[in-house]
């Protein structure tokens, strides 16, 4: 990545979006958040795990163009989620959890619960709740922010596999493109209660950043072999058209807008804003474990009542989750990470 580039920074305002959102969210307060208020089709915290996954989408498939082969592509993925996932499971049991829950250590470690929520650690079929923690707070959920690892996860798997399937995987992209798309403006939503139902065996989540994941695979797709200096002007006519639809009605074809737009803003922002700060190499990639073990701090601080003020629990809440997640990058993720290099 050229020091042009500032997907880093990105990654950490987007994290700290969630941060922000959550605050909200975990405290039930009834202020709207500002990005809710002003931002019709997305939620701070949906905004947010869409810069996520756009970005992803564009460099994951660098990453699949770079990798000498499949099961190379598919370790130096386990080696990015896989180090700070755990650390965060075992934060949330042994520490936070021992804490914080209402039952003895032995009644507490012997439970059920306790040993289900180990198995978040695969990243699949994520639990939320620990035995007698949390029980007072405003939501009992220990990590809500675990259920994306399992979709992120999903989305390379998928995205090794169609590699590997004959003919070109730009068209192949541009086929998930069309299908998820179709699904999306075909959804029926009348209420907001509907987009927690499947439809064809996928969920409102689950179509919406995929698609946002597709856009940007097929823009890294294009970035080699096409003259790609024309993005800029493609990035400059999506701005215009994503603030003249913010003026709209919220309908089908706005909301279809909104998938295709983000993913190019962002990713069109993070390769042309130059005079965005770039991230030094000393402090590295952050926004994952910020994003990672947040939810569990701001709950932590929720059950020894250091929420009261929502600004103070905004700014304690972001402090703390970067000293975690320094800690995290310096001692378990980067150590890792570097694995990718003798790959």
């Amino acid at each position: 990545m050229n020091s042009e580039n500032r997907f880093d920074f990105i990654r950490i305002i987007a994290a700290w979006l969630v941060i922000y959102g959550h605050c909200y969210a975990l405290t039930g307060s009834k202020e709207i958040e500002l990005i809710s208020k002003y931002l019709k089709f997305d939620t701070a915290g949906g905004l947010a795990v869409g810069i996520f996954f756009s970005i992803s989408g564009f460099l994951v498939f660098k990453s699949l163009e770079n990798s000498a082969s499949l099961k190379i592509f598919i370790l130096k993925r386990l080696l990015r989620v896989y180090p700070a996932l755990i650390l965060s499971v075992f934060l949330s049991i042994y520490f936070y959890g021992l804490i914080c829950t209402n039952l003895s250590a032995q009644e507490y470690l012997s439970n059920e619960l306790t040993f289900l929520y180990i198995q978040n650690i695969t990243g699949f079929n994520i639990r939320y709740e620990l035995p007698g923690v949390f029980e007072n707070n405003h939501m009992k959920s220990v990590n809500g922010s675990l259920w994306s690892i399992t979709m992120e996860l999903k989305f390379y798997l998928l995205l090794g596999l169609i590699s590997i399937l004959y003919f070109n995987i730009r068209i192949k992209l541009w086929i998930i493109f069309i299908i998820l798309s179709f699904l999306l403006i075909l959804r029926p939503i009348e209420k907001a209660s509907d987009l927690a139902l499947e439809f064809f065996g996928l969920s409102y989540e689950y179509n919406k950043f995929a698609l946002m994941f597709t856009v940007g695979c097929l823009l890294s797709s294009y970035e080699k072999n096409v003259n790609f200096k024309y993005f800029k002007y493609i990035g400059l006519i999506a701005i215009m058209i994503a603030l003249l639809i913010i003026n709209f009605e919220i309908n089908k074809s706005t909301f279809l807008f909104y998938h295709y737009l983000l993913p190019i803003i962002i990713i069109w922002i993070g390769l042309y804003f130059s005079f965005l700060p770039s991230i030094p190499h000393k402090i590295g990639d952050i926004s994952y474990g910020l994003y990672l073990y947040s939810f569990t701090i701001q709950q932590f601080l929720i059950y020894f009542e250091m929420s009261n003020n929502l600004l103070n629990f905004i700014l304690l809440s972001t402090f703390l989750s970067i000293v975690v997640s320094l800690i995290s990058w310096r001692f378990v993720e980067k150590p890792f990470l570097n694995l990718k290099t003798k790959l």
